[in-house]
C-alpha cells in the first residue's frame, strides 16, 4: 500500500524504511495531505512502527531501536515525566524552557500587547500571571486514558518543592490562557479561552528526593456546533505549531524583551 501511495523503499544500516517526499515535507494534493509530514518516513523495528518528518529521525529511531544509540530513557528528566504523564499517552513533546522562549511569536506572530490581558491589566493575585520556578523540561501531550481524552502539560524541576509550589500557578494560567488564530488564519480573529477546548484543568505533583514533577491535565471538549476557532482534541497541536505557548515560559517579561 505505501508503494501505491508514492512511497520508495530505501535503508539505513541493513533496515529497511519508505520515503515520501523531501526531509520536512508534503503535499496538500496527496491522498494523505498534512499526515504525510508526519508519516514522511515510515518503518518498521521488530513490533514498533517508526514514523518521522526527515531521514535523519528515522535513522537515529533505527539507531536505538538496535541498540547502536542511547535513549531518552537514559535521561532522568525525560524518563520522571514519561512516568509521571503514565500510560495513555498519544503524542507529544519534549520542550526545553529555552526553546519555548525562543520560539514564542516566529509563527503566529502577533503585538506584544496580546501579553497585558496576563500582566498590566490583571487582578494582582487573581488573573496576573506570576512567574514559575525554573524548570528543567516539559512535556505538552495528549492522552486518551480511562474513556477520556485529555490535553496534558508536565514539567520538571531538580528542585523537589517546586512542583508543589507552582501547581496553583500553572491552573491559574490555564484557565486564563487565550489563544489567537491571526497569523495562521490570515486575518484578525478574537482571542479564544483555552478552556472552550479543554477544561476543567487540574494538576498532580509527582516528588522524589532529588527532582518533583507537576503534571497538569484536563478533559477535552468537543463542540456539538462545530466552530472553527475551538480546537477540542487538536488544541495540543495547533498551540504546539503556532508556538502559542506562553503559558510555559518562566517569566513574561521575557517575552517582552525578546526581539
Amino acid at each position: 500500500n505505501l508503494i501505491e501511495l508514492g512511497y520508495t523503499k530505501d535503508s539505513h544500516m541493513g533496515a529497511d524504511y519508505y520515503r515520501l517526499g523531501d526531509d520536512f515535507g508534503y503535499s496538500i494534493a496527496h491522498p494523505l495531505r498534512g499526515l504525510g509530514l508526519t508519516l514522511n518516513r515510515v518503518a518498521w523495528l521488530d513490533q514498533w512502527l517508526a514514523a518521522a518528518r526527515s531521514t535523519g529521525i528515522v535513522a537515529k529511531l533505527i539507531d536505538v531501536q538496535r541498540g547502536d544509540a542511547s535513549s531518552l530513557l537514559e535521561s532522568e528528566s525525560h524518563r520522571a515525566l514519561a512516568e509521571a504523564v503514565g500510560e495513555g499517552l498519544i503524542g507529544g513533546a519534549f520542550l526545553p524552557p529555552q526553546w519555548v522562549l525562543e520560539n514564542w511569536n516566529t509563527v503566529n506572530t502577533g503585538p506584544v500587547e496580546r501579553l497585558d490581558r496576563y500582566m498590566e491589566d490583571a487582578e494582582e493575585g487573581d488573573g496576573r500571571w506570576e512567574r514559575l520556578s525554573p524548570y528543567s523540561l516539559a512535556l505538552f501531550g495528549y492522552r486518551a486514558w480511562e474513556d477520556a481524552e485529555e490535553t496534558v502539560v508536565a514539567l520538571f524541576y531538580t528542585d523537589p518543592t517546586a512542583a508543589e509550589h507552582d501547581a496553583q500557578e500553572l491552573k491559574k494560567r490555564w484557565d486564563g490562557f487565550h489563544y489567537t488564530l491571526s497569523g495562521l488564519m490570515g486575518e484578525e480573529t478574537p482571542e479564544v479561552p483555552a478552556t472552550a477546548s479543554c477544561s476543567p484543568f487540574s494538576t498532580s505533583v509527582f516528588r522524589q528526593p532529588a527532582y518533583s514533577v507537576l503534571v497538569g491535565t484536563c478533559p477535552v471538549l468537543r463542540s456539538e456546533a462545530p466552530d472553527p476557532t475551538v480546537k477540542g482534541p487538536s488544541l495540543r497541536s495547533w498551540l504546539f505549531d503556532a508556538r502559542e505557548l506562553q503559558c510555559l515560559v518562566g517569566d513574561l517579561n521575557d517575552l517582552r524583551n525578546e526581539p
